[in-house]
């Protein structure tokens, strides 16, 4: 294997060869390691012996010089520098890439020792950005900031005339472009790095397999996860709001939190780059399928699913749009009974911001794409979809003010619709939450975990149409009175009646707000709401079923509903024949009643007033009284002649 060389970096001040060295560190935390200098001055204050310098007397340093210790050495200011072979060599042999910071008479040296190193120098695009940057700092007096642009002129100059002397010059003018020249001038030490490190990870678990036996894990070695996305140059896409769990312990704690994976089918959702699904894998579960829909992470997942010895299965494709439940019917999968405490099935995933709730609506109360409530309430009674197969808990990531929503309760500033909606038809829990810095990008939110499972009953039983409806109509106007909200639950004409009939029948005060209501209060409000939420035909036999088939208003003996015959009825026909009815009609004749009442009093109202008579006024002859004759009317009681008018104003 080849070996890695050091790469000695040289540049002026204010070159951004700091910053560019900073930004690969952080980027390759485990990659770098700076060789450190002896010197015979004395320390200054912070200044640790070992780590900033190696402090030696002089008389030392003289005996390094003679035997030969030095790659290179120099005097300044009276004192020596010099950077040991030893120093060198001991990172080297660590499995690092060594980094030289020295100054061009330091590569001078290098190069004439025939030391074998990468030799990169950084430089500014001109003077005048140099010193730009140099006085941005704030750090120089006038006196230093001349040394140093004198010093920096002749360091360029120098490179210029000396075009043998690196083996790359970086152009920092802008830091992105830079960084990404100085990455592809190593590129060859990282490679053999990230190989080192994944043979020697390889090894260490060869050898625990032969310490602790085969069945002490249930994935072969793997090269680590940061090393796995330079591997295959995976890049988080911020329009996919993508996100990288970099920390296999907070993998694995996901993992663990699932539940027991042993013997289970599990779905991922999202598995990115494949560090949940290392941490899934390291569990005996029987099988696991991965949907993913971003295709570069498609060759990584292959590589665990080559490692995985035939329990991993990719499926390319949105979230949204895939059949969970199909999956497991392809893999003969074997259904449980909805009171089963653990049935041996779990979905799991670290998901993008964008498309956690939607989700969540759709798996945990949707359990499918349903066209209409009657196929709704079906898959509920008949548990379709991925739920088909017994009351499948989930584990999902999701910003942390959403999750803080999802388990609100009675009176919480968090509580909403999407908490309510969770905790009528699961049980939510935070099983912990961590910041955003442990994700690479780093989002600008915190983030939880949340196990979701399905309840046995929910706790309002309505159709989930009607309660999403009544949850995201009632929080769209969350700090209103209960009964301007509970209007626009209702059609016109008649929203007034029915919702003051809604608050009578179910207790509630008019005044209180909307995250006052418990979820007894929801429970009474919905199933008088069941047609109001749609436009799709309803069997009557299926209205039959429900404690309260028709709203409050219309739960009255009228002759019209008893001529509905056992069809499908919408809204729209629903309405048409209520207002068939004599109770509807004697209500419109009221109506029309009060509507006639109220125009007679206007007519009477505008007859008792002071009639008068239209003048046409003109400013030349306002003791005149002739009548309007064009066509504009002002009606006055009396006429005064003003001290004065303006100038073109041609009516008064």
């Amino acid at each position: 294997m080849m070996m890695i060389k050091p790469i000695i970096i040289s540049g002026p001040s204010g070159g951004g060869k700091s910053t560019i060295l900073a930004k690969a560190m952080k980027e390759y935390p485990d990659a770098f390691a700076f060789s450190v200098s002896h010197t015979t001055r004395k320390p200054r204050d912070g200044e640790l012996d070992g780590q900033h310098y190696y402090f030696v007397e002089k008389s030392e340093f003289e005996r390094m010089i003679k035997d030969g210790e030095f790659l290179e050495h120099a005097q300044f200011g009276g004192n020596f520098y010099g950077t040991s072979k030893k120093a060198v060599q001991d990172i080297c042999n660590s499995g690092k890439i060594c980094v030289l910071d020295v100054e061009l008479q330091g590569v001078r040296n290098f190069k004439k020792a025939q030391f074998e190193a990468k030799y990169i120098f950084v430089r500014p695009p001109s003077m005048e950005v140099l010193e730009n940057r140099l006085r941005q700092r704030g750090t120089e007096t006038d006196d230093s900031l001349e040394k140093r642009l004198k010093h920096a002129k002749e360091d360029l100059l120098a490179v210029e005339n000396e075009s043998t002397l690196f083996d790359v010059v970086v152009i920092n003018e802008q830091l992105d472009k830079a960084y990404s020249d100085f990455l592809n001038a190593i590129r060859s030490e990282l490679d053999v790095f990230i190989q080192k490190r994944s043979d020697k990870e390889m090894n260490m678990a060869s050898s625990a397999l032969k310490v602790f036996g085969e069945t002490s894990t249930y994935l072969p070695p793997l090269p680590a996860l940061r090393d796995f996305i330079k591997i295959y140059r995976l890049n988080a896409d911020r329009a996919l709001s993508q996100n990288y769990l970099m920390d296999m312990n907070l993998s694995r704690k996901m993992v663990r939190c699932a539940g027991d994976l042993k013997n289970c089918h599990v779905i991922e959702v999202g598995p990115g780059p494949g560090g949940i699904t290392r941490a899934i894998l390291e569990k005996p579960c029987l099988r696991l399928d991965v949907v993913e829909l971003d295709r570069q992470f498609i060759p990584a997942l292959e590589h665990l699913k080559h490692h995985a010895q035939d329990r991993m299965f990719i499926h390319r494709g949105d979230i949204m749009q895939t059949d969970v439940g199909g999956i497991w019917e392809e893999a003969a999968a074997t259904k449980c009974d909805w009171m089963d405490q653990n049935p041996p099935f779990s979905l799991i995933g670290n998901l993008p911001f964008h498309i956690s709730t939607p989700l969540i609506i759709k798996y945990l109360f949707l359990f499918n794409f349903m066209k209409n409530i009657l196929r709704l309430m079906r898959s509920i009674s008949d548990r379709t979809g991925p739920f088909a197969f017994g009351r499948v808990p989930m584990m999902f990531s999701f910003q942390l003010e959403v999750a803080k929503r999802m388990v609100a309760p009675l009176g919480s500033d968090f509580r909403s619709r999407i908490g309510l909606t969770c905790q009528n038809w699961a049980e939510p829990k935070i099983m912990f939450d961590i910041p955003g810095k442990c994700f690479t990008p780093q989002p600008e939110v915190s983030v939880a975990f949340v196990r979701l499972t399905p309840r046995l009953e929910p706790q309002i039983p309505v159709a989930f149409e009607v309660s999403n409806k009544v949850f995201r109509v009632l929080f769209h106007l969350r700090r209103k009175y209960l009964r301007k909200v509970v209007r626009l639950l209702y059609p016109e004409p008649m929203l007034d009646d029915m919702a003051d009939d809604l608050l009578r029948h179910c207790r509630l005060d008019p005044t209180m707000v909307v995250p006052m209501l418990d979820m007894q209060n929801f429970a009474e409000i919905m199933p008088g709401l069941f047609l109001y939420d749609h436009r799709e035909p309803v069997e009557m036999a299926e209205l039959a079923k429900h404690p309260f088939p028709f709203p409050p208003v219309y739960r009255r003996p009228v002759d019209a509903l008893e001529r509905i015959e056992n069809k499908g009825l919408n809204l729209n026909e629903f309405d048409a024949a209520f207002k068939e009815t004599k109770f509807w009609r004697s209500k419109k004749e009221q109506q029309n009643k009060e509507k006639e009442e109220r125009r007679r009093q206007e007519l009477e109202n505008q007859n008792n007033q002071i009639q008068t008579d239209h003048y046409y006024e003109n400013p030349r002859r306002l003791n005149d009284k002739t009548p309007c004759r064009t066509g504009l009317e002002i009606s006055v009681t009396t006429i005064t002649k003003p001290e004065s008018l303006p100038l073109g104003l041609g009516f008064w």
